[in-house]
């Protein structure tokens, strides 16, 4: 048995997101003090100055360390710095809720003046209506739902709030290999930079789900269009979205099942895509995403009692905003390939945890 396997945890087993951190014993001379990131060493000082550099929207603290616990903690789940920790948080939140709110406006205006214009032929107006959307009213939305839920908060944590601050230090503190997580975003990266050498146009009547030909006996398209996108946005979108839920599936299983669960998701997808919209060529990893986030959300559904109902609902929230952008932007964007390729997921993922002992990595 190898030392990563001596370090892994049945999750059904356990009670706590603190069997799975590796806490710094706090020494006794020191009361309070801090741990950076990159960084295990503990820098001892005053009350006064934790607080400052709690406070401080450039710092990035792992833990630290206070008179009433014997080990170091994680910034947020005690009363100490619980408040402190929120309140920053909540300027962050502004902040960018005002950069969503630019970004909104500008967009807006650029799509009143396409409509309005019969001249403005810059850019598609479905190109900003789809950006309006996906990088302006759902950012924002979003920000506005996390910023006035912490605004309700009261000063002091919550069992429930506590484990999901250290449910989310366990996901963005992992072991998982650059190489597991890079493999299909530098996958489709390539493909992407393929398609732009080769010509969009050319590759995609090739290898995009063109229905017809996938009807006419040539199946593989179901896989290869997977690998196509639209345009840059298109392909920045997915490839951001797949590195966030492929740091979940992967602290659960293996690069294997990742890239599985990704295949089959998008395969389906394309195959319902093929049966509801049979006369319009579809491309894109979508369903395949969308597929993970299907799995993710068995995972959460399956282990409610030890996955904290806060990660479930942003989970929810998510497939919520993704059938506004499908209702919204419903003349180009495949929802019955975002459908399939979420079912399909749920589905993998409902099997593969109800009839596995899954484990957990400690960190």
């Amino acid at each position: 048995m190898s030392k990563t396997d001596l370090k892994r945890i049945t999750i059904r087993q356990m009670q706590s997101w603190d069997e799975l951190i590796d806490y710094p014993k706090r020494p006794p001379l020191i009361e309070y003090g801090y741990v950076t990131s990159g960084n295990a060493t503990i820098i001892p000082c005053s009350r006064e100055e934790l607080a400052k550099i709690l406070d401080d929207e450039t710092m990035r603290l792992r833990f630290i360390a206070t008179p009433e616990y014997h080990h170091c903690i994680i910034p947020g789940t005690d009363n100490f710095s619980f408040a402190i920790v929120r309140n920053k948080t909540i300027r962050v939140l502004r902040k960018a809720m005002e950069r969503s709110i630019r970004t909104t406006v500008i967009v807006a205006l650029i799509l009143f003046i396409s409509f309005a214009s019969k001249n403005f032929a810059a850019l598609p107006s479905r190109f900003w209506r789809y950006f309006f959307v996906a990088f302006g009213i759902v950012p924002l939305a979003t920000q506005l739902f996390d910023f006035f839920k912490l605004r309700n908060r009261g000063q002091q944590p919550c069992k429930e709030e506590t484990e999901q601050i250290k449910f989310l230090y366990w996901l963005g503190n992992s072991g998982i290999s650059r190489w597991h997580l890079l493999f299909l975003p530098v996958l489709l990266s390539l493909a992407f930079a393929l398609q732009t050498i080769f010509g969009s146009e050319i590759v995609i009547s090739h290898y995009g789900l063109v229905k017809t030909a996938t009807k006419n006996g040539e199946v593989w398209r179901l896989l290869s269009a997977i690998f196509l996108h639209g345009g840059f946005f298109h392909i920045v979108g997915n490839v951001v979205s797949l590195l966030g839920l492929s740091i979940i599936v992967l602290k659960f299983t293996s690069l294997r099942y990742l890239i599985a669960c990704f295949a089959i998701s998008g395969i389906v997808g394309n195959l319902l895509s093929l049966v509801l919209y049979p006369n319009v060529t579809s491309i894109g990893a979508s369903g395949g995403i969308m597929g993970l986030l299907g799995w993710t959300l068995a995972l959460a559904f399956q282990l409610r009692r030890i996955i904290p109902h806060e990660f479930l609902k942003s989970l929810l929230l998510g497939v919520f905003f993704v059938g506004i952008l499908g209702a919204i932007c419903f003349d180009f964007i495949d929802n019955a390939g975002h459908f399939g390729g979420l079912a399909a997921g749920f589905f993998l993922g409902y099997i593969q945890i109800r009839n596995s002992n899954l484990t957990a990595q400690q960190i």
